[in-house]
């Protein structure tokens, strides 16, 4: 609709995805019943990658999931990463507080805003309006990823904006009783659809993307250790830069185009070694084991 904000999964924006799982803790099917039992759908990794690929991690009741990345990110023009949720339509919505790290112990969370009504229950399968809600992931459909901007936590003692290490998703318990639920920054409950007593149960994180890497000279690869015939991704390139791939002995096995922002996938005759990344001027970068 005009005036979304909503990331497509496919933006040429996106520089990179999550490639670590620090931490996942699931948490329960229904909050207000302490033996209902935990979250079980999907498993950790199934965050990590692109979106719409891999499938997606469910949460359960403020339940949290920790994911690092392979460069730092840093706040640039506008949204500097993006979470994806695995709603179905455009009103179906399950909705998670996103907090950053520069260390991984001390997390700072984003300003979040629900103006939905608090007067009704959503119930499991009601519907939200996106048009209510403010830096909340999920507020947007499967596809379609919510952008963070880390200029609005600049200042934070403790947090290096232009160094952030981890992202945080934290499920937002939607129940409008103060003892469960989960309230927006100026003490309103954020009221989405709950009780979901399912094993899917939860925010359902399916991938966060990055907009703003932190500009470290010469670029980063991920994954760095994969079989030939699989593909890595250069990140931290500029448009007009080329690169090739070479042996420790100096036989360059592949050359990487300039402009191309595509995954790169290594020769299947490669044979297993360290091979190094190389720009155009003959710098060495980062270097690929293939197992």
């Amino acid at each position: 609709m005009p005036g979304s904000r909503a990331i497509p999964y496919d933006s040429p924006l996106i520089k990179g995805w999550a490639a670590r799982v620090k931490r996942l803790e699931r948490g329960p099917l229904n909050a207000s019943d302490v033996g209902s039992g935990f979250a079980t759908s999907g498993a950790a990794d199934n965050a990590l990658g692109p979106a719409m690929q891999n499938g997606v991690v469910s949460l359960g009741d403020g339940g949290s999931i920790v994911l690092a990345f392979p460069a730092p990110l840093s706040d640039g023009p506008g949204p500097d990463f993006a979470v994806f949720e695995n709603g179905f339509s455009d009103g179906f919505l399950e909705l998670a507080e996103v907090e950053v790290s520069s260390n991984g112990e001390d997390f700072f969370p984003f300003p979040c805003y629900s103006e939905t009504q608090t007067s009704v229950q959503t119930g499991p399968f009601d519907t939200l309006d996106a048009r209510n809600l403010y830096n909340l992931a999920g507020k947007y459909r499967a596809g379609f990823g919510t952008g963070f901007d880390l200029a609005e936590l600049r200042g934070s003692p403790g947090l290096d904006v232009s160094q952030v290490l981890f992202v945080r998703i934290r499920d937002v318990v939607g129940s409008l009783d103060p003892a469960y639920g989960t309230a927006d920054l100026l003490g309103r409950m954020i009221n989405d659809p709950w009780p979901t007593p399912f094993e899917s149960g939860g925010f359902d994180l399916d991938a966060i993307g990055v907009l703003h890497f932190q500009q470290v000279g010469l670029p980063l690869v991920w994954p760095s250790v994969l079989p030939a015939g699989e593909a890595f991704s250069v990140i931290g390139r500029e448009d007009s830069e080329g690169f090739s791939l070479f042996t420790a002995s100096g036989h360059r096995v592949l050359e990487i185009p300039q402009g191309n922002r595509q995954p790169v996938k290594l020769p299947e005759w490669l044979r297993p070694g360290v091979y190094f990344l190389r720009d155009q001027n003959g710098r060495e970068g980062p270097r690929i084991l293939v197992q």
